[in-house]
């Protein structure tokens, strides 16, 4: 009876390492062998909508970090060099990856630099409150966040349609009317936006750093900001506060925004200072950048973008 039990107990051992060695080379394959990558989520949406499901495809920035912060593991270089299409937004952020692409030992790699593909904009601090950071003598540098412009997005999403046939040519009519249901939809809510917000003369208070370049220069918004969207500074002066709590006051503000990673502290101290303005509150409003693998498959583009718009119509309000 008891050679029995330890023949079950050694069984079950084996069959659960077998198991988790199963899925060490399972989850390892699936992701080394992504035919399609991408580095941040509204790319990784748009391929996934144009493709029509997230086999062959992976997100490479998926543990909650943003594009500033992110830096490749010698894995993730591995899984773009194996891979046959590499999609990016490009800008300094990713400077890093002309370095993994030209070490890429694949001549099938083609590769996708979406801010090539968009009307860019330079970076503007005229309205950061905290600019001390910023070098106003160095040479041009163009804003990243080139997906929080619904216009821009119909503009990727075409890019990354044509790129995809490449890859799957005999796919390339799916693609296309998958391609042009999720054009629709991006051009049904860019009308939404156009008619909430555009030309609003109410000032939007971001308590936080300014990644909406493109979104507040598409519908013509007034605005401030704590930090550029670049930025990589989290604590506020004394001094930056001060500001802050100026503008809100002057602006007859009722909402400030933070982004979705904010603690909220800068808003927050802002807010309940007595010199700011009785009943203001705080309203999130998210830069889709930041994004766990967990979430992927609950996640969309397009329904946070709705949220966001219902909250930017109550901070303009």
């Amino acid at each position: 009876m008891r050679k029995t039990k330890i023949i079950i107990a050694i069984s079950v051992i084996v069959l659960l390492l077998g198991g988790a060695i199963f899925s060490i080379i399972y989850f390892t394959k699936k992701d080394n062998n992504a035919k399609v990558v991408t580095t941040i989520f509204p790319i990784y949406d748009i391929a996934r909508e144009i493709m029509g499901s997230s086999d062959d495809l992976l997100l490479l920035e998926n543990n909650g970090s943003d594009m500033h912060s992110y830096q490749p593991t010698a894995g993730d270089i591995t899984t773009i060099s194996k891979c046959e299409l590499f999609i990016y937004v490009g800008g300094e952020s990713d400077n890093w990856v002309s370095g993994v692409i030209a070490s890429a030992n694949n001549i099938n790699l083609k590769t996708l630099e979406l801010i090539n593909h968009v009307e860019k904009l330079e970076e503007n601090h005229d309205n950061i409150l905290n600019d001390e950071e910023h070098n106003h003598n160095e040479e041009v540098a163009y804003d990243e966040h080139i997906w929080l412009s619904l216009k821009n997005m119909i503009n990727m999403t075409e890019s990354i349609r044509d790129s995809l046939c490449l890859v799957y040519p005999e796919k390339q009519e799916l693609f296309k009317v998958n391609a042009e249901n999720y054009i629709n939809k991006l051009e049904d809510l860019e009308s939404k936006y156009s008619n909430e917000l555009l030309n609003k003369e109410k000032t939007l208070i971001i308590a936080d750093r300014f990644p909406f370049r493109y979104l507040v220069n598409d519908y013509n918004l007034n605005y401030y900001a704590v930090f550029s969207g670049c930025s990589a500074e989290s604590e506020a002066s004394t001094e930056t506060i001060a500001t802050l709590i100026d503008k809100i006051n002057e602006n007859n503000i009722n909402y400030v925004l933070v982004l979705e990673t904010s603690d909220k502290s800068i808003a927050n101290r802002a807010i309940t200072d007595t010199k700011c303005k009785e009943g203001v509150g705080v309203l999130v409003i998210n830069s889709c950048q930041s994004v766990n693998v967990k979430d992927l498959d609950n996640i969309f583009y397009l329904e946070i973008m709705e949220q966001n718009l219902v909250n930017l119509k109550k901070a303009i309000a």
